[in-house]
């Protein structure tokens, strides 16, 4: 093509005087023929393949000459009919780059790019909650670096729902404006782009990729095929027939059509994301030398990027492997990490702030614990009207309870099954959802999930997943709350906790019959009859039939998960079961004892004054005696033989004096081992550090923080 150029350059010019003269008798006949000048510059001058092939010189020349780079070396415009009638718009297209200047375009509008290839249609400048460390590292990893020569791939790996998308819009908005207004940044979505091939019948990117694994190709036609979108002019494949061939005709071409100075630095970038197709799929032969596992799909592409340039993935499942030297060596790798969920302040701002709903606190709170401070649960609340109908029930009812009642009703639909039918699955998803409900503290997301040993064999071949394994799974196929994906839970690296949504679990999605607790006795709240009567005026009520009881089943849950540990014995370890809510300095007190609760919960709603402690549970007596609520049957690590049941004070806070306390270790119901156990459990909804360290004297009295093991402790 460049040869065909030089040719007609050399031959084919003419002088700048003979090429004025033609424009006037040129005028003449465009009126004579009823063409106007301005009918034929508002053709695109720059496109060959949307001329007239009727057309002759006069009306290419017409076209054309008030675009030109230079009057004194026109193009010979009989040449260019010539070419036009064969049909040769290879050829047009380019002599046109030679003599003739593309068109200026306008800068692309974010936020209309944004709402084209993401499927994400909130405001792209929306504040985001809780999420400035994850910006931070954003704009961090692709700042510019001196003497960083490296290509520089960061990674979002987070589970659906947990606003991967909308960190995207925002970072775009905010860290890549002058990138998208030139088209110079590439944002897609995976999904979106398979949507769009079975539109068009044309072989996205995306196919070359999952297709062939021809990684090279597939980068290529994606750069391509965007250039051809912001220009609006068809783009030569030649000029993209590798990676830094590619980069270097999108750099040429926006520079081009944006007017781009070539002393202003605008990096090119490409942002994906619902990258997971790409993530779980093997590369055919590229394999890491220091683990022997193949490259994923994803690995591949993001090390097809020329240096020193940047690609952001973000989706669920999407990992790149940190651990390989190779890989690092001609790489930077930043982990974004996943985007943990909101807490409740973040709720509330977000409810307010974000998505401009008008809530109050304590609405807010019950909310929060709904949902688990799961963004994309809590945004479908603000956005399907549920609020502003929950305050027109309130005002019309002139009851807060009912109003609340109506609305739990509404967003849980607690009719529905939101968990799969997979036996597989189920043991995980139970685990996961108890050990979120009694806030576990699980150290790492490759923890292996604790599951029942009696339904253990339901899991393929015995493997029991990580948490990490968990996230990539979604409950059934679509969530009947948003007709969406939604991911089972979320690993929250700054508390060390699983998340699962407790609104989504509710008694009737327990697909088994021999499930030990259900999910509303670890969340009251998801009843109707106890959402009935929250109100202010039954706080009392709540205290006694609510939380204690709840949070004796926290107990027994934390048990069982410890206990599917290793479940070759009932007795674990009681600073385990209580395993964050006990202060450090109790801890090795407590750890003396062991607990065995194999019998389950034994809770009677009536206190029956004659009721013993059940062996080997933990009993409940209605909470009519502050003295005497609940029981635990425990033993000495070094006196196996004598088991006993140690008394449990559920308080909803902490003001007892130190002679209460003394009196509490003494005073004992019913017939049982000793009559003097050897420690009390102190079980306080609210309690202050420096409380516990002025008021405690000895180690037989631990205080218990019930906030660190039962969201209904905050919910008083």
């Amino acid at each position: 093509m460049k040869h065909i150029a030089k040719t007609f350059r050399s031959i084919f010019r003419v002088s700048s005087a003979s090429a004025n003269l033609h424009c006037v008798a040129v005028s003449g006949e465009e009126v004579q023929r009823g063409v106007s000048t301005k009918g034929a510059n508002d053709l695109e001058y720059y496109n060959p393949h949307k001329w007239p092939n009727h057309w002759g010189a006069a009306d290419l020349e017409c076209l054309l000459r008030s675009h030109l780079v230079s009057t004194d070396t026109p193009p010979h415009f009989e040449t260019l009919a010539t070419l036009l009638r064969e049909g040769d718009t290879k050829s047009l297209t380019v002599l046109l780059e030679h003599y003739v200047m593309p068109p200026l375009l306008r800068e692309l509008d974010v936020d209309t790019c944004l709402a084209m290839y993401l499927n994400n249609h909130n405001n792209s400048t929306m504040r985001l909650q809780e999420r400035g460390s994850e910006i931070r590292s954003l704009q961090w990893a692709f700042s510019r670096q001196p003497g960083n020569e490296k290509r520089t791939i960061a990674f979002v790996n987070s589970p659906r729902g947990s606003g991967k998308t909308q960190l995207i819009k925002w970072f775009v908005s905010v860290g890549c404006v002058n990138e998208m207004k030139t088209g110079r940044a590439i944002v897609r979505c995976c999904s979106i782009t398979g949507a769009s091939e079975r539109n068009s019948g044309i072989p996205s990117w995306m196919t070359l990729l999952l297709n062939t694994n021809s990684i090279d190709k597939a980068l290529c036609e994606l750069i391509r095929t965007h250039v051809e979108s912001v220009s609006g002019f068809p783009q030569d494949p030649f000029k993209y027939c590798d990676p830094p061939t590619a980069y270097a005709t999108w750099m040429s071409e926006t520079a081009r059509y944006f007017r781009i100075e070539s002393h202003n630095e605008v990096t090119p970038i490409i942002i994906l994301d619902s990258c997971e197709a790409l993530a779980e799929h093997d590369h055919a032969f590229l394999v890491h030398k220091s683990s022997g596992k193949p490259y994923s799909l994803l690995e591949a592409f993001c090390l097809a990027i020329p240096s020193p340039y940047r690609i952001l993935v973000v989706g669920t499942a999407t990992q790149i492997d940190m651990s390989d030297p190779v890989l690092l060596a001609v790489t930077n790798a930043i982990d974004i990490g996943p985007l943990s969920p909101l807490s409740e302040q973040g709720t509330l701002s977000a409810f307010r702030e974000s998505w401009e709903t008008e809530i109050g606190s304590d609405v807010a709170r019950l909310l929060f614990h709904w949902a688990g401070g799961v963004p994309w649960l809590l945004r479908h609340i603000a956005h399907a009207n549920h609020l502003e109908l929950f305050h027109q029930f309130e005002e019309v009812t002139q009851c807060p309870g009912v109003a609340l009642f109506w609305l739990s009703r509404r967003v849980a639909s607690s009719d529905q099954q939101y968990v799969d039918n997979d036996e597989v699955l189920f043991p995980h998803v139970y685990s996961c959802l108890l050990a979120s409900s009694t806030k576990l503290r699980v150290r790492s997301s490759s923890d292996r999930v604790a599951v029942n040993p009696l339904w253990r064999d339901l899991c393929s071949s015995h493997h029991v997943l990580t948490y990490d394994e968990v996230m990539t799974h979604s409950l059934g196929s679509y969530h009947p709350l948003t007709g969406r994906l939604a991911s089972i839970g979320a690993y929250d690296r700054k508390t060390c906790r699983f998340v699962v949504p407790p609104i989504m679990f509710a008694d009737s999605a327990m697909t088994r019959r021999d499930v030990p607790i259900l999910p509303s006795q670890l969340h009251p709240f998801l009843t109707p009859e106890v959402v009935e009567n929250f109100d202010r005026h039954l706080i009392g009520h709540l205290e006694s039939h609510v939380f204690k009881k709840a949070f004796m089943y926290a107990v027994y849950a934390r048990y069982l998960l410890e206990y599917w540990k290793d479940a070759t014995s009932p007795w674990v370890s009681l600073a385990k079961v209580f395993d964050g809510a006990i202060h450090r300095n109790q801890i090795a007190a407590i750890d003396r004892f062991e607990v065995n609760l194999s019998s389950g919960v034994m809770a009677d709603d009536n206190y029956q004054p004659t009721l013993h402690a059940v062996e080997n549970a933990a009993t409940y007596m209605g909470g009519c005696d502050d003295h005497h609520d609940a029981y635990i049957w425990c033993r000495h690590r070094s006196r196996a033989g004598i088991s006993f049941a140690v008394p449990l004070q559920l308080w909803s806070s902490y003001q007892s004096t130190e002679s209460q306390l003394h009196f509490l270790r003494k005073e004992f119901v019913g017939d049982v081992a000793t009559q003097e156990p050897p420690l009390v459990l102190l079980v306080c909804a609210t309690m202050s550090d420096s409380t516990f360290l002025e008021t405690l004297a000895n180690d037989a009295v631990i205080l218990i923080n019930a906030t660190s093991m039962s969201s209904i402790a905050c919910v008083q």
